[in-house]
């Protein structure tokens, strides 16, 4: 219970989740009601297309997901993983990512993801299945400080460290913090893009041959 006697924006101010009297950007990708009133283009868009490729006219599958990081998060494997299943070539097992891998990708996305402090600047995560790989693409390039092959060495990355620390108890998943290192070693199928470009982070993670 929260002490009576205390306000509550006083208590949010100290748990890093508000500030100036408003709720910040950490409290409403967290908690709020409508998170994507205020941040347009915070969602997830997702699609799976037919072979490994963009060139067909049709999507297997697509959805918009908005809400709040543990809502994205859920929707977003969900999705996922049913498109996993939905490609597999009927006449031969199916080609398995490992969950935790799709996992662990995925929460990085969403945690390290870069959120502008202009509500209606930052973009969306989109993620691709084709029938060979999943990719997931995220806002935000590498800080000058670090590189791929930093992070594969190990050097840790935090973006939104006030995310990752609620959202290690507020889903079901242990393994946020686990590092790029940790998934290459668990599955070296994954390639990494800087594309400073566009200003995105992309992952691939290969389907097993």
């Amino acid at each position: 219970d929260l002490p009576q006697h205390i306000p509550l924006m006083t208590i949010l101010e100290s748990m890093k989740l508000a500030s100036n009297g408003q709720i910040n950007i950490a409290g409403m990708l967290l908690f709020g009601i409508y998170p994507n009133e205020n941040f347009a283009l915070s969602q997830i868009v997702a699609m799976s297309f037919f072979g490994n490729d963009t060139s067909m006219l049709e999507y297997r599958d697509s959805d918009n997901f908005e809400g709040t990081i543990p809502h994205l998060y859920k929707e977003g494997f969900d999705f996922i993983q049913r498109n996993l299943t939905a490609s597999a070539d009927e006449n031969k097992a199916l080609l398995k990512i490992p969950e935790k891998i799709i996992q662990e990708v995925l929460i990085n996305a969403l945690v390290h993801r870069s959120y502008f402090l202009d509500y209606f600047t930052s973009g969306n995560i989109v993620i691709s299945v084709f029938d060979n790989r999943v990719e997931i693409e995220s806002p935000g390039i590498l800080p000058e400080t670090l590189t791929i092959e930093s992070i594969k060495s190990g050097i840790a990355f935090q973006r939104n460290s006030t995310l990752s620390n609620y959202l290690i108890d507020m889903i079901s998943f242990r393994g946020i913090g686990l590092g790029v290192s940790s998934i290459l070693s668990d599955y070296p199928g994954i390639e990494l893009i800087d594309d400073e470009d566009s200003d995105q982070f992309k992952v691939i993670i290969k389907r097993p041959d």
